[in-house]
């Protein structure tokens, strides 16, 4: 349980971090990150017109190219310490003909679930209070 919650607070950390990064750091807007509610971070990245002209080039090697480009903002995030924080989903926008990724950095939840919280913060306290009034009457 004290792991969950301390993985709660470590979330809380990563969201101050993340919009404090977003109102004063220059590689948001140069990148075009943006980040929602959840501080999921997002971004998307276009393959040059060498890749996607490219007749030999076999579609399973456009993602490595995507990584390519985003090693910078790993750089980025290494050195604001978001690194061990999160993970990266690299997904094709079908409507580019996959010409372009959507690349999406979240925090990765080990062992906190929305599961957990519905439990520990409804289950719970009702089950505890339930048998305080049962023991009482």
């Amino acid at each position: 349980m004290f792991k969950a919650l301390r993985e709660f607070f470590v979330y809380l950390k990563y969201r101050k971090i993340v919009k404090s990064e977003a109102a004063s750091d220059v590689i948001w807007t140069r990148k075009g990150l943006r980040y929602d509610w959840l501080c999921r971070i997002y971004t998307v990245i276009n393959l040059p017109p060498q890749v996607t002209m490219s007749r030999d080039l076999p579609m399973e090697v456009r993602p490595s190219f995507v990584f390519e480009n985003i090693k910078p903002l790993n750089d980025y995030f290494r050195k604001v310490g978001l690194e061990e924080m999160i993970t990266v989903s690299i997904d094709p926008i079908e409507t580019t003909n996959n010409e372009s990724y959507l690349v999406v950095y979240y925090f990765l939840f080990k062992r906190f679930n929305f599961l957990w919280a519905i439990f520990y913060f409804l289950i719970l306290p009702i089950a505890s209070i339930w048998s305080i009034f049962h023991f009482l009457i």
